[in-house]
């Protein structure tokens, strides 16, 4: 193997009995600030064996320390790995680290390289009362307990309930788990994910459908998440091999209790249908108000998707398509675009997809098409490559044709699927451009970046894009996007629910073909210049009573504040009211335009508060459950370190009397040892006289028979 790998590196699985501590302390990792902090509460941590790349004075290292073989061991420590036979391994001399190159070396207690490979006996004993912090509890009692092969554990799966669909419950656990690692919050993902895959695979034992489906796409997101830069030194096939273990290990626990899944129907079925509450919807009065809007419903129903969705992706494909020199006029402040921002929100199979091709198909007509449409995107910058191109220009200087990126597209509709890239780049790293363009684009700034270089420089001057985006969201995958409500992203999105139920199958009207929208160049007195040579602004033309509505609620929002969430509420108003008068033909804002976008505007603040309050219950779901979970293993770890001192006071005094035979007596012996192991001595004569370490011999006294005690005839290992 090392003749066909020759640079390959070593991991070592820690064998039964051995802890490591895997410190962070760089970047913006800060293990050795939570090492400090729990050694002011828990005591020093003794010197130890360790081994690292970054050298003998930088705490970045795994400590190696000797603990009670039967435990299993908590993980949640910010900077803090815990490594032990059933989780990780460590990389040891003479491996490379892979972004420094620099090699692993070991250390010993002093701090000093080491010229030989340290024996697993070697590590200093872990401190009880870290025993006692880090264990959650005994072996017996976690996820390794099962002894069961592959073949076994296909047959478990093959009984499961298949589906046809996720029940509620499924869904909910698997939204909640896709949540966390998008957003891990400095947890460890490999810890969390162990957990509530066990409750996952626990609600496939117990006949809850569609397990096998979320944990597969559960699967997909944890091996893209942990294999980004930054997140350790996993390859995609690690990555999967982990994932794999990690529900197998789901799997075994679960066999113990459950030989067999259950297969009587969904549990929770009945529970589902009576509990779940209907989202919030735009009422029939607001559909039946125009033409185009009960077309845009009737077409929802009759390919059985939500019609409050279709139309939010329709919103947004009507801006895309408008021309770019289209903007609303300076009320307060400056003057706006169109451009519009929708997060469509609804669980997996819920046809958020499909409503955006219902959109798509709606909005066939030449007069509103972008000219990027549908094209994906990675990055804030990915979304302004979109409007350039390479073009050949003759260099005046040189007289040479050279290639230079020019804008040459104004307008451009982009559908995020699950809001993936919204989450993974805009919660999750730092420095990304992606929130900031996006809050950019809904209010028509300047876009791109001054202090890029000749290269990568990409600036797009106010008013010179229009774009529509419509992110698609899990319930639980949204939540980060709330996280920056300081900088004012969640306030530019126009909120709509995919789960808004549409008439059974025997009530639908036929399908009423796509929707035409007149050439807003065709306009007569209001048509628009789409931006050619001398093109000029056009601003939408808003009745002096909006004007003024808008105007005073301002002034109020200046004199005495409003709600973070609702700060755009105005503009967002603006926007759907101009929208609608577009669907009609008319570049002049009308009264009822701006009543009906009132109301549209008001589902969407509904959906909002009702994602709000569903993470907030989650999220004390999880306080309350991860409460529960510590006093659990708060017990079941006092439990395993009072076994540990007995055993480890068996070990003490066995020691002293094999060095001292004969010379202690029961009250002599007690002497030995500190208050705290006078406790448990009697425990750990026990143990002692029963693995056969000790022996007493009764010799005759003073009046009275004296008891001896001698070594026995087992050795300690």
């Amino acid at each position: 193997m090392i003749e066909e790998h020759p640079d390959a590196n070593i991991g070592v699985r820690l064998p039964k009995g051995v802890l490591g501590l895997d410190v962070d302390a760089y970047g913006d990792k800060n293990g050795d600030k939570t090492i400090a902090e729990l050694e002011e509460r828990l005591g020093p941590l003794p010197p130890t064996y360790s081994t690292t790349s970054r050298g003998e004075d930088q705490p970045s290292r795994i400590y190696l320390f000797q603990v009670p073989p039967d435990l299993t061991w908590r993980d949640d420590l910010a900077g803090v790995d815990l490594i032990h036979e059933h989780l990780r391994y460590i990389v040891v001399e003479p491996s490379k680290h892979p972004d420094t190159g620099e090699r692993y070396r070991w250390y010993g207690p002093d701090s000093k390289r080491l010229r030989s490979i340290p024996h697993s006996t070697d590590p200093t004993r872990l401190p009880e009362s870290w025993v006692d912090h880090l264990s959650a509890g005994s072996v017996e009692d976690g996820p390794y307990k099962a002894q069961v092969d592959d073949t076994q554990i296909k047959e478990w799966w093959s009984q499961a309930e298949p589906g046809p669909t996720m029940c509620q419950r499924v869904q909910d656990q698997s939204e909640d788990l896709i949540a966390f690692l998008n957003n891990p919050g400095g947890k460890s993902r490999h810890t969390e994910s162990t957990s509530q895959s066990m409750a996952l695979v626990g609600l496939a034992a117990a006949g809850h459908p569609g397990v096998a489906d979320a944990l597969k796409e559960v699967g997909e997101i944890f091996v893209d998440v942990v294999t980004e830069p930054g997140e350790g030194q996993r390859t995609r096939s690690q990555a999967v091999k982990e994932w794999r273990s990690l529900i197998g290990g789901a799997t075994k626990k679960a066999m113990v209790d459950h030989p067999q899944p259950k297969r009587s129907g969904d549990p929770c079925h009945r529970v589902a249908v009576d509990v779940v509450p209907e989202s919030p919807k735009i009422p029939d009065d607001v559909w039946e108000a125009r033409p185009e809007l009960e077309h845009i419903r009737q077409a929802a129903w009759n390919r059985g998707r939500s019609a409050d969705a279709v139309l939010s992706v329709v919103l947004p494909r009507i801006a895309a398509g408008s021309p770019h020199t289209l903007r609303l006029p300076a009320i307060v402040g400056s003057s706006a675009s169109l451009s519009f921002l929708t997060a469509l929100v609804g669980p997996p199979g819920s046809g958020k997809s499909n409503a955006a091709s219902i959109g798509k198909d709606l909005i066939a007509s030449r007069n509103i098409k972008p000219e990027c449409d549908g094209v994906p995107i990675g990055s804030g910058e990915g979304i302004i490559e979109l409007l350039f191109e390479w073009k050949k220009e003759r260099n005046e200087q040189t007289g040479k044709y050279e290639k230079i990126k020019r804008q040459t597209r104004h307008n451009a509709y982009i559908y995020v699927d699950e809001g993936e890239v919204m989450i993974r780049t805009a919660a999750r790293k730092s420095g990304s451009t992606f929130a900031p363009t996006i809050r950019t684009i809904f209010t028509g700034g300047v876009l791109g970046q001054t202090n890029a270089g000749d290269e990568t420089r990409r600036l797009i001057p106010q008013g010179q894009a229009l774009y529509g985006i419509v992110f698609a969201f899990q319930p639980a995958i949204i939540e980060p996007i709330f996280g920056e409500a300081g900088a004012g992203t969640p306030q530019r999105f126009y909120f709509a629910s995919a789960t808004v139920p549409s008439p059974p199958p025997k009530d639908r009207s036929a399908y009423p073909g796509s929707l035409e929208v007149p050439d807003l160049g065709r306009l007569g007195p209001y048509a628009v210049d789409r931006g050619g040579p001398g093109y000029s602004v056009h601003e939408l033309v808003i009745p002096r009573k909006v004007e003024l509505e808008v105007a005073e609620r301002d002034h109020q929002k200046q004199q005495h504040g409003t709600t973070r969430l609702n700060e755009h509420q105005d503009l967002m108003q603006l926007k759907v009211a101009a929208i609608l008068a577009i669907l009609q033909g008319r570049l002049d804002m009308s009264i009822e335009d701006w009543q009906l976008a009132e109301s549209l505007c008001e589902v969407s603040r509904q959906v909002r508060d009702n994602l709000l309050a569903d993470i907030h219950e989650r999220s004390e779901g999880r306080e309350l459950a991860a409460q529960e979970m510590m006093a659990q293993r708060s017990v079941a770890s006092s439990e395993a370190t009072r076994q540990f001192f007995v055993i480890d006071t068996a070990e003490l005094i066995t020691k002293k009397i094999t060095e001292h035979p004969g010379d202690f007596a029961p009250g002599t012996l007690s002497n030995q040892v500190s208050p705290a192991r006078r406790e448990v001595l009697e425990d750990s004569l026990d143990h002692a006289f029963a693995i056969g370490w000790i022996h007493v011999v009764v010799e005759p006294g003073q009046g009275e028979d004296k008891q001896r005690y001698y070594p026995g005839n087992k050795e300690m290992n």
